[in-house]
C-alpha cells in the first residue's frame, strides 16, 4: 500500500496529476506490458455554495451511480458504452447558451431505452424546501430524446416514489424545475436523479443545471431564467 498526500490548486477547475513509480532496485512497476504508462490522480476544485440546502452537483460523488449496465464509477470515462457522469462547469446547453455553474453530465448506457441513475444520501427536508434544476440536451447533441426524473425513497422504507418526469428533446429549449418539497418536511429521504434515452442513444447527453435543495421563505420565490438565448 503507498499513500501521496496531495494539495488540491485553489483556483477552481479540473486538474490531473501523472505518476509512474520505480521500487528500490530502480525498477519500474504500474501500468502496461513493461510499466511504461502513467496512472494518474483526477481532481475537481469545485465551489460550494452557502445558497443551497443540499447541492447535488457539489456531492455527486457521494451518490451511488447506475446504469442499465450496471454499477457506475462517479467522474467515469464519458465515451463508456456503458454510461457515465461527470461534472461540467462551463457548460454549453442545447439553447447556445454557455454557463458557468455546476452541471451533471448524465449519458445513459448507448442503447434504445438505456437509463442512468444516482442515488445521493440522505437528506432531512425542511418546510420551504423546494427541488430547483433545469434539464435538457447539451450543444450539438442531435438526435437526443431523454427522460428527466427525480425521484425519492424514505430512508428505511424501501419504496420510491416519483416528484416528476419530464421528456425533452434537442430543440433548443430546456426545462426549468420547480417542485414544492413541502410535504416531506421532517423526513429524511434519499433523491434519486434518472436519465432515460429514447432517440439517437450516441448523442443522448444529458444535463442538471445547478440540481439543488433551496429553501425559501416564500414558496413562490422567482427561478432562475435558463430560457433565454445566449448573450
Amino acid at each position: 500500500d503507498l499513500s501521496v498526500e496531495l494539495t488540491a490548486p485553489a483556483k477552481q477547475g479540473h486538474y490531473k496529476s501523472f505518476w509512474m513509480i520505480r521500487n528500490s532496485s530502480g525498477q519500474r512497476f504500474g501500468i502496461g506490458r513493461q510499466a511504461e504508462k502513467a496512472f494518474w490522480f483526477d481532481i475537481y476544485v469545485m465551489p460550494f455554495s452557502k445558497d443551497y440546502a443540499f447541492d447535488f452537483g457539489a456531492d455527486i460523488c457521494e451518490a451511488a451511480w447506475r446504469s442499465s449496465s450496471g454499477k457506475l464509477s462517479c467522474m467515469g470515462d464519458t465515451d463508456d458504452p456503458d454510461g457515465s457522469v461527470s461534472l461540467l462547469d462551463n457548460p454549453r446547453l442545447e439553447n447556445g447558451r454557455l454557463e458557468d455553474e455546476l452541471t451533471i453530465w448524465m449519458r445513459p448506457q448507448t442503447i434504445r431505452g438505456g437509463w442512468i441513475s444516482g442515488i445521493y444520501p440522505g437528506y432531512v427536508v425542511k418546510e420551504g424546501d423546494h427541488f430547483r434544476a433545469a434539464v435538457g440536451c447539451l450543444y450539438d447533441s442531435k438526435g437526443c430524446e431523454l427522460t428527466f426524473s427525480v425521484d425519492y425513497q424514505e430512508v428505511g422504507s424501501g419504496r420510491i416514489k416519483n416528484l416528476g418526469s419530464w421528456v425533452e428533446h434537442y430543440d433548443g429549449e430546456i426545462k426549468s424545475i420547480d417542485i414544492d418539497l413541502s410535504a416531506l418536511a421532517a423526513s429524511r429521504v434519499n433523491f434519486i436523479l434518472s436519465v432515460t434515452t429514447h432517440g439517437n442513444s450516441e448523442n443522448a447527453n444529458g444535463f442538471w443545471f445547478v440540481p439543488s435543495v433551496q429553501n425559501f421563505k416564500s414558496p413562490d420565490a422567482p427561478a432562475q431564467d435558463l430560457t433565454a438565448p445566449s448573450p
